[in-house]
């Protein structure tokens, strides 16, 4: 541990408050955390310490003091074993280094860029065929009708579950959402249970591909997990069951809130018009309305951060909600603007060993489904757009998107 003399306990550092709780955080969040933002790069809330820079977020992703909260962190909310076994050897995010690479580097073999740049066409023809259904209706709930099963209609394929079993996975999906409640302690009963159904349904699915094989990622996988057992049993089933998790999770409100972005800043028709930019308009959504409002890392030992003392074990929240918005990376934040220069933005997927595993999956994923819509859709109206949770929770994006609109 080396902790500069300089540097100011936390006790006595006095960073300013965030309440969120508070009617003005429900009401109007990004204006309270730029208050916050303009006091300096850190907060305090219930939560932790929060981060709120861009500056500081990079620093702290990178940082060899902070580590993502693992089991221990998770028994002391009162985890069940379902859970504790799937933050232990299912959730890359949350495992240790030692057993975190290896898998991550079995992972990247069939997840890598240029083996998902080849689904490019699969992509763009599942989107047009979960489209065709809505496409003459003149109204669509965006979410329900389209972004919802469209992300897990093409990771099933790719990774080999059945279409058909996708309604019967799909709710114990669902149910993992509740990982990013705040408190958390209250979903408890259901996550487990969801646990074991998707562990059920994984098991019997490889004791088929053991069987019987097929041209898929789970086949492949069986194939390397023979060659070199790099996996136990456990982390199989848990990496897969995180697979499903994933399809149904952040790329379907990250995709529909690309689509309100780009109608509400009256964008569409320019778009429709420079396919090109479809790239840029996402980067831009994912900056403008992040799906993933923080992320946790919890400091392994005693160190400095930004003049501060943190002492171990201090749960700090990566507010990427607040770093986003934050001025002095992003001239006037809060513009929706396509043209903004965002390639060496970090924050929508993170950065360093737990830099998102899906980022070239989930960026084709919403360019495709964007550039289906932008082909058939014009005069486009923004109805209605739920706001989604609470802003204090981990993860955000509409949960119903009402959208009018012609056929073009």
């Amino acid at each position: 541990m080396s902790v500069p003399i300089a540097a100011v306990p936390l006790e006595d550092a006095g960073l300013p408050a965030l309440d969120l709780r508070s009617a003005r955080f429900a009401d109007d969040p990004r204006a309270v955390l730029a208050e916050a933002l303009a006091r300096g790069p850190l907060a305090i809330s219930r939560r932790g310490v929060e981060v709120l820079s861009y500056e500081a977020i990079s620093q702290a992703f990178v940082s060899e003091h902070l580590d993502t909260a693992g089991p221990e962190h998770y028994t002391e909310l009162g985890a069940g074993p379902n859970l504790l076994g799937w933050v232990d050897s299912g959730l890359l995010s949350t495992m240790g280094r030692t057993r975190h690479d290896p898998i991550r580097r079995l992972l990247l073999m069939a997840l890598n860029f240029r083996n998902i740049e080849a689904q490019r066409t699969f992509v763009n023809e599942t989107a047009r065929r979960m489209a065709a259904p809505w496409l003459d209706r003149g109204e669509v709930d965006l979410v329900g009708d389209f972004t919802e099963y469209y992300p897990i209609n093409v990771l099933s394929a790719m990774i080999g579950f059945p279409a058909a079993d996708i309604p019967g996975f799909a709710r114990a999906a669902h149910e993992l959402h509740l990982l990013a409640a705040v408190p958390m302690a209250p979903g408890f009963p259901r996550i487990e249970q969801a646990l074991a159904d998707l562990a059920d349904y994984v098991r019997d699915l490889l004791d088929k591909r053991r069987a019987q094989p097929g041209d898929d990622f789970v086949s492949a996988l069986l194939a390397a997990q023979q060659d070199q057992r790099k996996l136990s049993e456990d982390e199989l089933v848990g990496q897969l069951v995180n697979l499903i998790f994933a399809g149904m999770g952040t790329t379907t409100k990250q995709l529909a809130s690309a689509a309100a972005d780009i109608v509400q800043a009256g964008r569409w028709e320019y778009l429709a018009a420079n396919p090109g930019q479809i790239g840029r308009a996402i980067d831009e959504s994912l900056r403008f309305s992040p799906v993933t409002q923080f992320v946790v890392r919890i400091t392994q030992e005693d160190f400095e951060f930004q003049g501060i003392r943190i002492p171990r074990g201090t749960r700090m929240l990566l507010n990427l909600l607040a770093a986003s918005r934050d001025p002095r990376k992003f001239p006037d934040p809060g513009t929706f603007d396509i043209s903004r220069i965002t390639d060496d933005s970090r924050l929508p997927f993170g950065w360093g060993v737990h830099r998102c595993l899906g980022q070239p999956l989930a960026r084709l994923l919403m360019e495709e489904g964007l550039r289906v819509m932008l082909e058939n859709l014009t005069d486009v109206a923004l109805v209605e757009r739920d706001r989604g949770p609470h802003p204090a929770q981990m993860l955000g994006g509409p949960n119903s998107l009402t959208l009018t609109f012609g056929r073009r």
